[in-house]
């Protein structure tokens, strides 16, 4: 049996003595605390708000993401986009042999939980290991996805998490591509953060500066989103930063200041999921401090993205 694995390494060097998970099955969500303080929650169950269309519910993401002062990183279900969720990997244009698809809308196609393999809680660490699987809505099990997580411990500056997804087509070939209307090529990891409106002093920046406007196609090799937060005390952020490793690298963006980061693989191109060929997929999430000059955010992408 495929497996995921969901390894949460949160560093605190003296803020954090020791991790913990909470289940909430009326929910659907594993919590991870890290002395009484949230750290984040996987939503294994079904998810769906209050007022939102049935065919939104949805589970196997990350929300909330938590900053370092307890203020919500991310959001789910937001009233402009209510397929959007948390920290999430998801297409719009998909086949699966024949079948046309949509994981970004979930029609024909979802991600659901099947088993958790482990878990555990230590000073350094914290780990998870469950089973998801791409089902399609005539029943067939279309992919097995591996999500493998390792959140290192966090300074007084910031908390790095490693995400790294190994995705193995079944029976059939798996074709994924991003957006095609209007060639806008969205599509893969998304960081949804709180709306615009829930938040001021945005700044999206780039390892090509800051950026002034929306993105869409360009290639940069990490982005920040840095804003005061819904509950934060101040500016506070997060960077998504591709491994070197990643297909296509420096792939092509969709960043948009009402408040996505997507790492937009393949873009306007297509990948084709051989059956039993595995697709790994890293990056590493940091959530910190400040905005990118306090938060150190240039020093953290060079370290990650230095040749290994």
């Amino acid at each position: 049996m495929r497996l995921l694995v969901v390894t949460l390494a949160v560093f605190f060097f003296s803020s954090c003595s020791s991790f913990s998970w909470r289940n909430e099955p009326e929910t659907g969500r594993l919590h991870l605390s890290c002395d009484g303080h949230p750290v984040l929650s996987y939503c294994y169950g079904d998810q769906l708000a209050e007022g939102v269309p049935v065919k939104f519910r949805r589970s196997s993401y990350i929300h909330p993401i938590y900053g370092l002062d307890g203020e919500v990183l991310t959001e789910d279900f937001p009233r402009d986009h209510y397929h959007h969720r948390g920290l999430s990997l998801m297409w719009p244009v998909m086949k699966v042999g024949t079948t046309a698809c949509d994981l970004w809308t979930i029609d024909k196609i979802r991600c659901v939980f099947r088993d958790k393999i482990y878990q555990r809680a230590g000073a350094d660490t914290a780990e998870l290991g469950v089973h998801n699987v791409w089902l399609m809505a005539d029943g067939r099990e279309a992919a097995d996805e591996e999500l493998h997580l390792t959140v290192h411990t966090a300074t007084d500056t910031g908390r790095m998490i490693d995400v790294r997804y190994v995705l193995t087509a079944r029976r059939e070939p798996i074709s994924l591509h991003g957006q095609t209307a209007q060639n806008k090529g969205y599509g893969g990891l998304v960081f949804r953060t709180p709306h615009d409106s829930l938040r001021t002093d945005t700044v999206i920046t780039t390892d090509d500066g800051r950026c002034t406007a929306d993105s869409l196609r360009q290639s940069f090799r990490w982005a920040d989103l840095s804003a005061r937060m819904p509950g934060g005390k101040g500016l506070s952020g997060v960077t998504v930063i591709p491994a070197p490793s990643h297909p296509g690298y420096p792939a092509p963006w969709m960043l948009r200041h009402y408040g996505v980061l997507n790492l937009a693989w393949p873009g306007t191109g297509e990948f084709v999921m051989r059956p039993g060929a595995p697709l790994e997929l890293s990056y590493r999430i940091y959530v910190h401090r400040g905005g990118v000059v306090d938060g150190k955010v240039e020093q953290v992408c060079a370290e990650w993205q230095a040749p290994r």
